[in-house]
């Protein structure tokens, strides 16, 4: 297979796991637990993608 010619939508993943800004930080890491992922997205009461929350933000505000 030619590699070179991937686009994104080839290889993503549609089934992203999401939080909303107003979430408590336990609940992600329960979430990431759960699911085995390390980071998620942070989307509104719209859905509207607003951020990132990797695993590392976490440590760093020593939730984990």
């Amino acid at each position: 297979q030619d590699f070179s010619n991937l686009t994104i939508r080839d290889v993503m993943h549609v089934g992203a796991r999401t939080v909303h800004p107003d979430q408590l930080a336990v609940d992600a890491v329960a979430i990431m637990e759960e699911f085995r992922i390390n980071q998620m997205l942070v989307v509104d009461e719209n859905g509207v993608l607003v951020g990132a929350l990797h695993i590392h933000d976490l440590t760093r505000a020593k939730v984990i």
